[in-house]
């Protein structure tokens, strides 16, 4: 990625750096996805507000821990532990960065990203479809060029007219519904393309990772 499309990435990413839903809210980063290691529920964030003997708070201390409502063999999860919020959050993100900075692993998200995107099939599918509706058109040109050579005065001339008629109006209903699957299709590949761009900038947001999770605020690091 060139200097200027990261320039770009980070001060997309800057847009938000100060936006918060309120002063006494927190986004627990971490919140219902870490688990308990004894029952293996989710465990959630919490606040704890302790105050000194004359009345003032101390500092508010952040943590991790089990709601202890889910029933374990007939009994309620029992582990009490509180995990300090920002031990757990640093050390599960120190843990990603040194993932996504290794080369190989770079390499094998976008070996997935492009095996995902492939968009052959749908265009083959496509041509087809074109191909069928060309000839659909090829042969409703040849029918009503039939129909106009038919001659009046063939004792015949009602039964083949209405021969034609019906095989015309068959045709019609034949690319009709080509095309709706042809319409179906393109919308299908411009879909799959528009996936490709999202792994491309998961692809990248990854790839650099650890400038942008600096500048990030808490609800997008979540």
């Amino acid at each position: 990625m060139s200097r200027s499309s990261q320039k770009k990435l980070l001060a997309q990413a800057k847009k938000y750096e100060h936006v918060n839903r309120g002063r006494d809210e927190r986004t627990h980063l971490l919140s219902g996805i870490v688990k308990c290691p004894v029952c293996g529920a989710g465990m959630y964030g919490n606040k704890s507000i302790k105050r000194k003997k004359d009345g003032t708070k101390y500092k508010d201390f952040y943590y991790y821990g089990c709601k202890h409502r889910t029933m374990t063999r007939g009994h309620k999860c029992d582990y009490k532990r509180q995990i300090r919020e920002e031990l757990l959050d640093d050390a599960v993100a120190e843990v990603i960065v040194k993932l996504v900075s290794n080369p190989r692993f770079a390499d094998v998200m976008q070996q997935k990203i492009n095996r995902k995107m492939d968009t052959s099939a749908i265009e083959q599918e496509i041509t087809n479809y074109e191909k069928q509706i060309w000839q659909s058109y090829f042969v409703k040109a040849k029918i009503m060029e039939e129909v106009d050579f038919l001659d009046p005065e063939d004792r015949h001339y009602i039964q083949r007219k209405a021969d034609l008629d019906n095989r015309l109006y068959r045709m019609y209903d034949k690319i009709e519904e080509t095309e709706n699957l042809l319409i179906e299709a393109r919308a299908k590949k411009t879909a799959i393309e528009a996936e490709k761009i999202t792994g491309d900038n998961i692809y990248k947001v990854l790839i650099y990772f650890d400038r942008l999770y600096k500048v990030m605020n808490d609800v997008e690091k979540r």
